[in-house]
């Protein structure tokens, strides 16, 4: 158990008051709670990760897009999306261990588009993207910017 002492100079109305605060630090090494996703000393990896399936939305030239990621080594996945002539990325945190089953909606359809599922640590990152063709086609798969087999 560690011990400490804090203290905090201020000045109200011309009336200087000193606070002080013990800070008591309880350090246990074999009690610590843990994610199921654990670093293992290396760099995330993503397993895998999938276009369940594509919902046209007819009326405003768009789709949405269901996908699937599986992943090791971090705590938490962010997941980007770029379109083809867009001006922005749309991004999301997810802190959902292991998968993730979601949605990306209001995909343009006319343009290609790519999605990113980012993990990362404090060894490294891994990046998996998926490309979108015009209307939702499937048109690559790759890690790190290299094509998966």
């Amino acid at each position: 158990m560690k011990q400490g002492l804090f203290q905090c100079g201020m000045s109200i109305n011309v009336v200087k008051i000193i606070v002080s605060v013990m800070l008591l630090t309880t350090c246990c090494a074999s009690s610590t709670a843990q994610s199921t996703n654990t670093t293992n000393g290396k760099k995330p990896t993503i397993d895998s990760a999938t276009i369940l399936h594509i919902v046209h939305n007819e009326t405003n030239h768009s789709y949405d897009a269901y996908f699937e990621v599986r992943y090791q080594g971090a705590d938490a996945i962010i997941v980007s999306l770029e379109e083809e002539y867009g001006s922005k990325v749309r991004t999301w945190h997810i802190t959902k261990p292991d998968l993730i089953v979601g949605t990306i909606d209001d995909i343009t359809a006319p343009y290609r588009a790519w999605i990113d599922f980012t993990a990362e640590n404090e060894y490294g990152r891994c990046v998996y993207t998926i490309e979108l063709l015009p209307y939702g086609e499937v048109g690559g798969y790759y890690i790190d910017g290299e094509p998966v087999a």
